[in-house]
């Protein structure tokens, strides 16, 4: 016989995860802050030749206690004017020193068509 058990609340709450939106805009932030936050890249290809043909740039955020979390874990903080200004400074910045640091190291300058 398997036991179901059923909860109310979330699993991730009683691993000591925020429990409020203010407490995780309150993490978000500090986590930007501290560096938690990359950009990983995405390549979409053409089906015709194979070639790529641009490049997505995604955020996530590696938690020091839960890994590599997908926006879908953190997004509702989106909602914080404050947390959405930080984000949309961060990305752009990011991505602009990956593109200089991939220049700088002998990537090949990418042109879409």
């Amino acid at each position: 016989m398997t036991a179901t058990i059923i909860t109310t609340e979330p699993a991730h709450a009683a691993h000591g995860a925020p429990k409020s939106a203010d407490a995780l805009s309150r993490r978000v932030l500090e986590s930007l802050r501290a560096n938690e936050f990359c950009i990983v890249y995405h390549g979409i290809y053409r089906v015709d030749n194979g070639e790529l043909a641009k490049m997505e740039a995604l955020i996530r955020w590696r938690h020091p206690e839960y890994g590599v979390l997908l926006p879908g874990a953190f997004c509702e903080t989106f909602k914080d004017e404050t947390v959405i200004l930080e984000v949309t400074r961060y990305v752009p910045d990011a991505v602009s020193r990956d593109i200089a640091a991939w220049l700088a190291n002998g990537g090949v300058r990418y042109r879409s068509r």
